[in-house]
């Protein structure tokens, strides 16, 4: 199973990250804003859905995300290309493959 998770700062958190990068790309006056992330693949072992999702939140809570000021979102794949999805989708855009996505998974605490 592959875990793909996005980190990023909450949306009331002012990132200095992202101001930086905002003020260096203004010459481009299509962009509106800038955010800044990381974005972590962990493959994890077969195993069932439930425990799955259980073991990579907890890795995000205790882990990879700050929950001060930053949130996280992660999707699960199961055998490359059956993607079980996790709540609602999010405005937040990324660039995979050659395309733009729009589909990462929020979860909510």
């Amino acid at each position: 199973m592959l875990a793909k998770i996005h980190v990023r700062f909450r949306r009331d958190v002012e990132s200095p990250e992202n101001a930086h990068t905002m003020q260096m790309l203004r010459n481009y006056p299509a962009i509106v804003s800038v955010d800044k992330g990381k974005y972590f693949e962990i493959t994890l072992d077969e195993m069932t859905y439930r425990v799955a999702y259980r073991q990579v939140r907890n890795m995000c809570e205790s882990l990879l995300a700050n929950p001060i000021y930053e949130e996280y979102s992660f999707q699960l794949e199961k055998n490359r290309g059956n993607n079980i999805k996790m709540r609602k989708p999010s405005p937040w855009f990324y660039f995979n493959k050659g395309k733009w996505k729009t589909q990462r998974e929020v979860v909510e605490k």
